[in-house]
Order: structure tokens, then sequence, then C-alpha cells
């Protein structure tokens, strides 16, 4: 289930507007159109990317849901007996929609088109299929904030891949993968990501057993050049970090 909220600007309540089921199981990640005429969500249990319309003048969501489902799997037996569709982020131009599916250890680009209208849709096949290393499970994708340059999480890799984009035909480059954490460590994956606004610093939540990483990785144009790591032990596992 999908759902739009209209927030109270003084007391900050949330009051639910439209709802729509997804056409799929486990949501996990949700992406809005810069044209605010389109969501996408990833659903990690089903296997599948859903894109569903958007009313741009109240937020209210359509029912005019598609649904692609991915195919495959990867050799981590224990994680990747099936897709697992996890983030989804339009491209700036709102031209193209990518998918990190962990399952598969692929990232899907699909076009989308009228992307400045409100009957912009996502097409059913991807233009670019870029396939990172085998068991790396790509979980979470940010975007340098002034570069066409796109950062993977790779969960069971415990890494960081770096990617050029290109605007022409939505496609990925692959420039280079910067571990996060120790490859021999158990049961530490990496998570979350997020980076400042001025693209020097990017931020990772690691998954472990009982604890949070927190990791500052300074950026100098597109290379990660050292890494700052937290750990904070706790009683849950880290998946997201906020700015």
């Amino acid at each position: 289930m999908v759902s739009s909220f209209q927030i109270n600007k003084c007391s900050g309540s949330l009051n639910t507007v439209s709802s729509v089921r997804c056409g799929s199981h486990g949501p996990c990640h949700i992406s809005c159109n810069a044209a605010n005429s389109l969501v996408a969500v990833a659903n990690y249990a089903g296997g599948a990317v859903t894109s569903l319309a958007v009313d741009a003048s109240t937020g209210n969501l359509m029912h005019d849901v598609r649904v692609i489902r991915h195919s495959g799997c990867g050799p981590n037996t224990n994680r990747q007996a099936e897709p697992h569709a996890h983030c989804v982020l339009f491209s700036r131009d709102n031209c193209y929609l990518l998918v990190a599916d962990l399952g598969t250890d692929q990232i899907m680009t699909y076009p989308v088109t009228a992307a400045a209208a409100t009957a912009a849709e996502v097409s059913a096949r991807a233009s670019s299929v870029v396939t990172a290393e085998g068991g790396s499970g790509p979980r979470s994708m940010v975007w340098h904030p002034h570069l066409d340059i796109l950062y993977v999480v790779y969960e069971l890799l415990g890494a960081i891949g770096v990617y050029q984009f290109q605007p022409h035909d939505g496609s990925l480059v692959y420039i280079d993968t910067f571990t996060a954490t120790e490859r021999d460590e158990v049961d530490a994956w990496c998570a979350g990501i997020c980076i400042l606004t001025n693209g020097f610093f990017l931020y990772l939540a690691g998954l472990c057993i009982c604890v949070y990483v927190y990791m500052c990785i300074c950026v100098y144009m597109y290379m990660c050049i050292c890494v700052y790591v937290s750990l904070c032990v706790c009683n849950d596992t880290a998946s997201v970090v906020v700015l």
C-alpha cells in the first residue's frame, strides 16, 4: 500500500488523503520525480517496481498503477534466491528511473515518457542494465548534488560503487568501488546512504548485529578518499541515515 498525507503545519499531524495498493509485496522504498507527477516504489519481497501517477496539484495518488516484475537471482542463496528491488531513483531531468535490485546484483534504467507532464509513465523495458559483482547486493543509491555521478551501496559486499551517469541514454559507466567494511567481517552490511549538499561528504549507515555503523566518507570530485567510522551498540539495526 502507498499513501499520501497532508501535513498540518501548525500541529505537525498527518492526514491521509489517498491510498493505493502497489500491486506487489514488501514495498520498501519510494521516490517522486521532480515534476511531482510520478511516484515509483521498490517492492523487496515481490521483486518488482511499481509506478503510480500523481495529481501534481493536490498530491493525490491516482489509480493508474503499473508494475514491472524482475527476474533472476544471485550467488548468495540466503539473500539472493530471487529478485529483491530495493531502491528507486529518478534522474534529475525526469527522463529515467533507476532501480537497484539486491537479489539479482543489477541496476536497471527505465525510460520515463512525457517526463514533464502529468501523464508520465515508466517504460516496461529497461534501456540499460548494469550487472555488479556477483553477490554484492545493490541496495541504496544517491546522486552527487552537482555531478552526473551515482553512488550505489552494495549491502552484501560492504562497499560503495561509483558510476558516471550518461544523460543522453540513461546508461551507467562504472568508475570504481570503495570498501566500507572489512570483507571478512561477519554480518556487517551497508545500508542507507546520503550526501551533503556541497558534495564533499557521504554518510553511510551500516547493518550489524546490535551495532549502528555510521561512516563519513570524504569525497573529492567523485572519489571517496577517506572514511570515518563511528560505532554505537544498540538493540536494532541501522538502515537509513538522514541529514
